[in-house]
Order: structure tokens, then sequence, then C-alpha cells
């Protein structure tokens, strides 16, 4: 089977290949019934066009297209706006600049803008010529008009255009017209559309087919049927002769994990990583998301360091498709790392920025949701680490670290109303049903939806309408595996409403289940809530085995929930180690009330001098060390200076996994070691000028 349809888009956190309407151009077009090659190579697709002399246009126009061909781009325009400037109805000339600006710049608007007045200025020879070879520019133009008001997410335009070229064109666009009829929700049209496509009986119609198949099933919220379509798919590229592409692989993994089936869709995922490049969706940023919501942290930063590099291999026009995934996905790593201030910058960008969701099934609302409530929490970790800074530093100072920790409490706030807003927005949903979908982990309606972090939601919205919305997307949603989830989400409810001994229960029954199914970040979520109910109910030995299952897989758990946790202190008796001993203890990262000690429950911390540095330790009841920080000892450092700097690398390694990132490798990430270069940014002509 031609590339093209081996490799186009995947579905919702993958997405289909819509692609393959855009390469599935004409070669060998005619207005009678020839049949037309696929691709997806966008050299070959560049090159599949009439030559000089096989059709009307003028030597310049071919020279424009020739560079078109070999995409060098930035000649094929110059030339093709030379030709227009001497003759304004060159429509050759106006193809060539549209797809400069299509393929190249991404730049969609401008793309339409000379489409339309290439149509217009051709059809002046007659709408369906007759006579002669200048008919042939007609169905690329034609083709083209609906790949970009695809991308815009102009979907019945796109229509359009397709019913436009099928009364004039064989053969007929038939499978490809199941994803514009998809993305406005007429899933039945859609699937008489693919149906239609497996009718026509060609290899390629039948792999665009049961691709749409896959996505309409997944997107109408028939998860098993998805699974079933994509497995179908799937075995149908893998025994074809180009072999499957990482879209087939990475559309099979969604559906796996939409049935929580993370073990296989994790092998399907890393199946994607060796595949053949698709145009969209990025397979390492998929494994990036699940290696974190199992606290594979090492893993999970492995692979995102490879995303970038995937990323860059695509063409030009689809790089920026995905730049705000690219920038969620980083912002959640960096999150549980507890870099809270390089993820703000990952949000916010992607706050400003969202993608394009013409070739993504899922709703671009979701997106919209999880980026706000991701900037929340990360607005509240750094307004929290901000605390623990005043907490050792002199008491006329603390002040300014209270007026920023407001300042950024208030920005959260104002992401959270955007979160709520936006899955409440009555044009977007009827009765609640995108803030009850985002609940659903990893179907259609949740399908980024980090489950260790959902939870959050359960503050900003009033319990009781809170209970009522769970209970009814647990009545409806059919998986055995999602009952840890709701579980844990009623859980969390019930926490929030002040009643512990309910929530109590609720998490012994969440927490078994989610460990079935490697649910280890949001089982960590759920240990540190047990401890705090436990210690509400007075039990401490409960209290005791939650706390240290709570840090032992998820450290940063207790920053990100705004916990603060047992501990006592064993400092040495000099003066340094105890003024920075009761510095870390002012933190309100931690509880050091005497009861704690008398139960022997928590944590003991341990400072130190060891040679030239002051060593800061967190140690178990049996008084191991958890995790350690090292701060060198400088003569020209004054005590104030050695306590903050201190507290500071404690809390940094402390409620932290036992990962070791610089910033120069966080920068790393976006394709460059440099502060003032973000390659995630960069234009279609290089990179921006620095700041």
């Amino acid at each position: 089977m031609p590339r093209a349809l081996r490799s186009a888009s995947s579905l919702t956190a993958g997405t289909y290949r819509w692609a393959c309407l855009v390469v599935f151009t004409c070669a060998v077009c005619a207005p009678s019934g020839t049949v037309s090659s696929q691709t997806d190579d966008l050299d070959i697709l560049m090159q599949a066009q009439p030559q000089q002399g096989e059709a009307t246009g003028s030597p310049e126009e071919f020279e424009a297209w020739s560079w078109l061909q070999r995409q060098k781009f930035i000649r094929a325009r110059e030339l093709a706006q030379a030709t227009l400037k001497k003759n304004p109805r060159a429509y050759v000339a106006r193809l060539v600049l549209a797809m400069v600006y299509a393929y190249r710049e991404a730049n969609f608007p401008r793309a339409l803008y000379h489409l339309n007045i290439a149509r217009e200025d051709y059809e002046t020879h007659g709408a369906t010529p007759t006579t002669g070879s200048a008919w042939k520019w007609h169905p690329r133009i034609l083709r083209e008009l609906a790949s970009v008001h695809n991308n815009m997410e102009h979907f019945t335009e796109a229509l359009q255009w397709m019913d436009r070229f099928n009364s004039q064109y064989q053969p007929q666009i038939i499978a490809e017209k199941a994803w514009p009829l998809m993305k406005l929700r007429r899933f039945d049209d859609a699937r008489r559309a693919a149906a239609a496509g497996l009718a026509e009986g060609s290899a390629g119609q039948r792999s665009v087919a049961l691709n749409a198949l896959c996505a309409i099933e997944f997107e109408a919220g028939n998860d098993e049927a998805s699974y079933t379509a994509c497995k179908a798919a799937l075995d149908d590229s893998t025994y074809g002769y180009t072999g499957a592409s990482a879209v087939d692989y990475t559309n099979f993994a969604e559906a796996a994990r939409a049935l929580l089936r993370l073990d296989e869709a994790e092998q399907a995922t890393i199946k994607a990583t060796e595949a053949v490049l698709s145009w969209y969706g990025n397979p390492w940023i998929e494994l990036t998301d699940l290696y974190v919501r199992q606290a594979r942290f090492a893993e999970a930063w492995s692979a995102l360091q490879k995303a970038h590099p995937y990323r860059a291999r695509r063409p030009p026009h689809v790089q920026i498709t995905d730049r705000a995934e690219t920038r969620r996905a980083m912002a959640t790593f960096l999150m549980t790392m507890g870099k809270s201030k390089e993820a703000l910058r990952r949000t916010e960008q992607a706050l400003r920025a969202p993608d394009r969701r013409a070739h993504n099934s899922r709703n671009p609302m979701q997106d919209r949701a999880i980026i706000a409530l991701l900037d929340r929490r990360v607005q509240r970790m750094e307004a929290e680490r901000l605390m623990e800074q005043a907490a050792a530093d002199v008491w006329w100072k603390r002040p300014w670290y209270w007026a920023q920790s407001l300042w950024l409490r208030y920005k959260g706030w104002q992401r959270g109303k955007l979160a709520l807003s936006t899955l409440t927005d009555p044009s977007e949903t009827a009765e609640h049903t995108l803030l009850e979908g985002i609940f659903q982990i990893g179907t259609s309606k949740s399908a980024i939806t980090p489950p260790w972090m959902i939870g959050d939601l359960t503050e900003l919205v009033e319990s009781t309408l809170a209970r009522q919305i769970l209970h009814h997307a647990k009545t409806i949603d059919p998986r055995p595996r999602a009952h840890g989830h709701y579980k844990g989400f009623l859980a969390e409810v019930e926490y929030r409403a002040g009643n512990p001994r309910e929530a109590h229960t609720l998490l012994q029954q969440a927490i078994p289940a989610l460990a079935e199914i490697q649910e280890t970040l949001m089982q960590a979520r759920m240990n540190a809530l047990q401890y705090a109910t436990a210690m509400q109910l007075n039990q401490p030995r409960s209290a005791g085995t939650a706390l240290f299952q709570a840090y032992a897989m998820d450290p940063g758990i207790f920053r990100r929930l705004e916990l603060a946790i047992p501990i006592h202190s064993v400092t040495s008796s000099d003066d340094l180690t105890q003024n920075v001993a009761h510095a870390i203890l002012r933190s309100p990262r931690f509880d050091s009330s005497p009861r704690f000690q008398q139960a022997n429950l928590g944590f003991a911390l341990k400072v130190s001098q060891a040679g030239p540095s002051l060593r800061c330790c967190l140690m178990d009841r049996s008084n191991n060390p958890l995790a350690c920080s090292n701060t060198p000892l400088k003569s020209d450092q004054s005590p104030r200076e050695i306590r903050i700097q201190a507290s500071r690398d404690f809390h940094d390694t402390a409620f932290a996994p036992a990962l070791d990132l610089s910033l120069t490798d966080i920068n790393s990430l976006e394709g460059s070691n440099q502060t003032q270069r973000d390659t995630l940014n960069r234009t279609p002509f290089g990179d921006p000028p620095a700041r």
C-alpha cells in the first residue's frame, strides 16, 4: 500500500490520516475513470503534477514549479511572485504560491486566498474543460482547496469541495469524506462514507476506511468497537507491502488506553517509535505521558528527550500542529519533577498558542481545559515554593514572598475559572457533558487527561454537583477497569466536603483497584489523601503506612496537594545546623508537632556538616536516609545566605523524584541547550531574533 496511507495523522491523542486526502493528488487524474496514485512523501507530492508541454502555463511558471518539486520553497515563491507581477492571472503561479504558504509556512489563510484566485482564473477556461490539458491543474486546485479548508477546521467547506471534485473527476473521493463528517459529529454519515470506501475495493480506499472507522467509533464513545476497528486497521497495514506506520500503532495504542490496557498501549507505542514516520502525532509524547502516570520518571525523561528530534523530522507545514501538546507534556513532566518555574513557562505558552485540531479527533476544548488546569496547579506550586523560601529568610523580607505567593494564587484561581468555564461552556455542551466526560479517563472525552491530576477539579466544582456528575459518569461507563478512578475521584469530593470517614472508605477501595491497572501516580495521590483522612480520624498507624507509601511512589505529591508531613529534628548542637534545621521546620511542607514524635509517626530531619558542605537528610522511622541534599559552604556567604540555599536545596531534593535535571537539560527539550533559543517558537525561515 502506498506510504501516504501509512503516514498521515493519528486518532484523538493519535490523529487520523487526513493527509491522505491532501496527498491523494492527481498524478494521472482525469475527468473519466483513470486511477490516481496515492503517496504521503512531500517530494513525490510536489512532483504529482503535469510537466511543461503537457498543460497550460508559461515557462516561468514551470520553472517555479520545478523549484517547488525540489522543495526549494523560497526560490519557488520568488519566481511565482515575479510571474504574478507580470501576469496577475497566472493561475499556475498562484497554485505554486499557495502550496508554499501551505506546505512550508503553514499559513493556511494565505494559501486559501491564492487558491481561490487560482480557481477563478483557471475557470475562465471553462468549468469543465474537454480539450487540451489545462484541465489537469483543476483537480489539483480543488483538492488543495478541500485540504486547506480542513486544516482551518472548515469541515463543511471541505466536504463541499470534495463534492465539487466528485462531480467532475475520477477516481472519486469516497472514504476520505468520513473524517470531516466525523469532525462535524455526523457519525452515521461518516460510517456510510467509510463503508462506501470499503465497497470500492481498492487497497487505498480500504486503508482510509479502516482508519476512519477506528477514529469514528472512538470519538462516538464506542471504546470496544474502536479497539476492534483500530486492530483491524493495524492488521491491514501490517500485512500490506509497506508495513504499518507510526499512525497505525498510535491509533491502536489510543484504543487500548481507552480500555485501560496500559501494557498493550505501551507495546504498541514503542513499535510506533520504530515504524515509518507519520506526519501527525508523536509517539514519544504519548510514551512520556504513559510513563509519568506510572511514576517511571527516568523512562519518561528518556522519552521526552526524543520527542523534539522526532518532531523535527516532519515536513515544515506539520511541525507546528502539536506545539502546544508538546509543551503540555513537558509541563506535566516538569511539574512531577518539582520544577514549577520551568513548567509555568510551558503552560503559559500553550495557553497563548493552542494547537490546530483539524487532524485530531478530540474536542479542542479538552486541550484548553487541561492546559488551564495544569497551569493552575503549577501557579500554586510556585506559590508554595516561595513560601518555603520565606520560611528560611529573615522575618522582615517575608511579606514580599507572601505578596508574590498571593499573586500566583490569584492567577491560579483565574486559570481554575477558565478550566471550569471551558468544561461548562453552554455552546459546547449540554447538562455538563464535557465536565462529566473529563472524569472518564482514557475515553475520547478525556484522552489526554492526567488521571493523577484531574482530582484538582474537585476543588473547583461544588461537592453536590460533583457527586451527581461522577455517579452518572460511572453509571454510563461500561469499562470495569475504570472502577478505581471513580472511587478515587469520589473520595476527593468527600475529603474536600469535610467527610473524612466516607473519603477514607472510598480510598481503601480505590487504591488496590488503581494498583491493578498500574495507575501509580494516582495511587500515590490516594495514599497521601488516606494519610490526611486517617489523621483526622485519629488512626496514626494507618496514617503512617499511607504516608510512607505515598512518599515512596511520588515525593512531589505533598507539594502538589499542599499537605504538611510530620517531622522531627535530630540535628547536632552547633549553631549553624540548628539554624538551618529550624528554618526548614518552619516550611509549610512540614508539621513538627511533638505528638508526631511521641507516636513515632512521620519523618526525621538530620542536618550536619560533611566536610565543606552542609548535608540535610530526610530520614524514615528507622533513621535510613530517603533524600539528602548537599550545600557547599563558601567563606563569603553569610549565615542567612547559607540558610536560604540549604533550605532550597533540601526542598528541591526531598520533594522530587531522584532524577537530576539541570537547566541545560530542560532547555534541551526544545531543541537547544541555550536559554535564549526556543525551537518550538522557530519560524519557517529559522529562529526568531533573540530578545
